[in-house]
């Protein structure tokens, strides 16, 4: 398997002591290969250092390294950390792990291979880094970290599912006149099309409120019963780690959370599809 980099551009507005200004940030995902000859760094994380120091971008990377060494919390240093530290000393970028929490944990192994990188010019925007004990129902865990920023605004959105519809048609007929106008030129039909595109979208404003506020209620598939499932996987998942519990046990029991998790976004999404489909 080869190296990949997945990354994105986000442009956020970062607090600084003198006042918000705006930058851009690179966020990035990385995974280097344990079976590829070369030693780390890949050629596509390479790459896209040298691209952020180019054009002077502060990068944020999630690295899924297969590299050891106790800078980052492993238990012990191999060839592969070796040669990745020994990189990320020639660029600008910091080491965000603390402490040796496991990323990665089977049943037989915990080891630390998964590390969050960032530029300098970040380093004081970041906090609360830390590896969760919330099931990730993968072999690795979920890492979480805060990105100071200021919140940007929520624009204004219209749920179509709230229009008063009765009211809509009416407007749209006053609005339209209720007849078309003759069109015996290119500007007659223009004009038209103008006519009947204001039209629509005045006539759903004006029967459509308008929010500004996202719903806190949650996934609209997650009930108790799959709260039970959840905690019940965390549980057990944290006990195999102390060896208190098989990890057969354990996995089934992710396993079976994994399958209830499935199964209700799919009746989910099927019934917002019956909901919303036409005659």
């Amino acid at each position: 398997m080869i190296g990949t980099v997945y990354f994105t551009r986000l442009n956020s507005s970062i607090s600084h002591k003198a006042g918000g200004t705006t930058k851009t940030i690179v966020l990035a995902s990385a995974y280097l290969p344990y079976d590829l000859s070369d030693l780390p760094p890949s050629k596509e994380l390479a790459d896209l250092v040298e691209y952020c120091k180019d054009r002077e971008l502060p990068l944020l990377d999630g690295c899924y390294t297969n590299a050891h060494h106790i800078c980052w919390g492993s238990s012990d240093i191999n060839r592969r950390g070796e040669a990745l530290l020994e990189y990320l000393i020639t660029t600008d970028l910091d080491i965000l792990n603390t402490g040796n929490s496991p990323t990665f944990i089977v049943s037989n192994r915990q080891e630390v291979i998964d590390i969050s990188l960032a530029s300098n010019d970040l380093i004081q925007e970041i906090i609360n880094w830390k590896v969760t004990d919330e099931e990730s129902l993968s072999d690795h865990r979920h890492i979480h970290f805060s990105l100071q920023s200021d919140r940007p605004q929520i624009p204004a959105w219209h749920n179509p599912r709230t229009t008063r519809w009765d009211s809509y048609k009416e407007d749209l007929q006053s609005r339209m006149g209720g007849h078309m106008r003759s069109l015996r030129t290119v500007e007659d039909v223009e004009r038209e099309v103008s006519v009947l595109q204001t039209s629509l979208v005045e006539s759903f404003t004006d029967n459509c409120k308008e929010q500004r506020k996202v719903s806190k209620r949650g996934a609209i598939w997650w009930h108790h019963e799959r709260e039970t499932l959840r905690k019940k996987c965390n549980r057990n998942s944290r006990r195999a780690r102390r060896n208190q519990l098989g990890w057969s046990t354990a996995k089934k029991d992710c396993h079976e959370y994994k399958k209830v998790l499935r199964r209700c976004k799919i009746e989910s999404w099927s019934r917002f599809y019956a909901s919303v489909k036409g005659p």
